[in-house]
């Protein structure tokens, strides 16, 4: 389970990744990628007819595939931690891997950093 920490705003950030888990889980995101996809590769088809030298239509559409399969179609489930309340953890399953990796580290080294001023300032009242 990868964690979010928040501080003061839990139910948002429950509230946010509980809707990207929705939009992610429905099947007109699904439809909608899809179109995105279609349209794409029709475009590339007809930008190859005009100039296939300048093309590089097979590398861009590997990156789009790599980054898609990489960051969006896994799932993996988020805990948000509040830190200033005594709430339990809220659990959110089905969120795209790219969006809990990127709230869990941004919100680790929020955390960390906190904790580090904290602990220094705790040392300097001695």
């Amino acid at each position: 389970m990868w964690e979010i920490y928040a501080y003061q705003n839990a139910d948002s950030l429950f509230g946010i990744f509980n809707a990207a888990a929705a939009i992610h889980g429905s099947g007109d995101y699904m439809a909608a990628v899809a179109a995105v996809a279609f349209c794409g590769f029709i475009a590339a088809l007809v930008a190859y007819a005009f100039a296939p030298e300048k093309l590089q239509g097979w590398k861009w559409l590997a990156t789009v595939l790599l980054v898609f399969s990489v960051l969006i179609v896994p799932r993996v489930t988020v805990g948000v931690v509040d830190k200033t309340g005594g709430s339990a953890v809220k659990v959110v399953a089905n969120v795209p891997f790219g969006v809990a990796f990127l709230g869990s580290v941004t919100s680790t080294v929020g955390h960390t950093l906190t904790g580090l001023f904290e602990s220094y300032r705790a040392g300097q009242a001695l």
